[in-house]
């Protein structure tokens, strides 16, 4: 499960970098361009919770699946290609 802090985004305190510049042809500061650079990243807060609230409603597993995959192996009418599980295993055999 993925656990994710909330507590610092604001829409009031805005993100920012700030980084020391050697040429002011690249400025983005008004107060004093030819020392530093800076951005700032607004978060918006409604966008992350809706994100952080879709994330959460995901489920870890997708029973339905699941639960096909092994009716379909119970009853026999699962299908698969013998070769390409004996490649991949010789492969991830290979890489270990």
């Amino acid at each position: 499960m993925i656990k994710l802090e909330l507590n610092t985004v604001s829409n009031s305190q805005p993100l920012e970098k700030t980084t020391k510049s050697s040429s002011s042809a690249v400025s983005t500061t008004t107060a004093n361009p030819a020392s530093e650079d800076r951005t700032t990243f607004h978060s918006d807060a409604k966008t992350v919770q809706s994100f952080v609230s879709q994330a959460l409603a995901t489920p870890d597993v997708r029973q339905e699946k699941i639960d096909a995959l092994k009716q379909s192996i119970s009853d026999g009418s699962y299908k698969f290609d013998a070769n390409k599980v004996a490649d991949a295993m010789i492969a991830d055999h290979k890489e270990s």
